[in-house]
């Protein structure tokens, strides 16, 4: 039988990977063919291997990894929310405040007033002296209890599914290697 490769020679080496019958010079190409076919292989094998090396390298560092800068991301923005909603309400609370500071500033201004020109005029009977000591001590009681008054709501919801706010969504690799 002839070599299947120069179809010259008497072909007496058989190939047991493509059962091809060779003459000894057809079957050193041959040969020399597959071992740079298997060399291009481990070359592939080598940049896989490389790949994997810097695709573990960068998973150490969430700045390089866009699904991680995505969680990142929604993470300062929902802070930021937050953040923006709180420093809201404590300006109101601190107008509040203020508002219910100048309120009692103004009837303390008006009873001190009133004080005054009683003393002044040396016009004080113990009906007046009582009215007074009593605006006096309600002034002091709306000062005491001044914040103990203002009421802030503050919900941190059961019903909200965190979970479902930021999610992985798996597109798992293939798994199965066939040798």
């Amino acid at each position: 039988m002839k070599c299947t490769a120069c179809n010259e020679r008497n072909g007496n080496t058989r190939c047991e990977g493509c059962h091809s019958l060779f003459c000894l010079s057809c079957m050193n190409k041959h040969h020399d063919e597959l071992v740079q076919q298997f060399q291009s292989i481990m070359n592939i094998r080598n940049e896989t291997k490389e790949s994997l090396n810097i695709s573990e390298l960068l998973s150490k560092n969430e700045n390089q990894i866009s699904c991680l800068i995505k969680i990142n991301e929604w993470e300062q923005e929902m802070i930021q929310h937050i953040q923006e909603i709180a420093t809201k309400v404590r300006l109101n609370v601190k107008e509040t405040i203020a508002k219910q500071i100048n309120t009692i500033s103004d009837r303390f201004e008006k009873v001190s007033n009133h004080l005054q020109q009683q003393e002044k005029e040396e016009n004080y009977l113990e009906d007046d002296i009582e009215k007074v000591k009593n605006q006096l001590n309600e002034l002091n009681n709306d000062i005491q209890q001044m914040y103990d008054k203002i009421q802030v709501h503050c919900t941190i919801p059961d019903n909200i599914k965190w979970d479902t706010l930021v999610y992985l969504i798996d597109e798992e690799l293939p798994r199965k290697i066939t040798t």
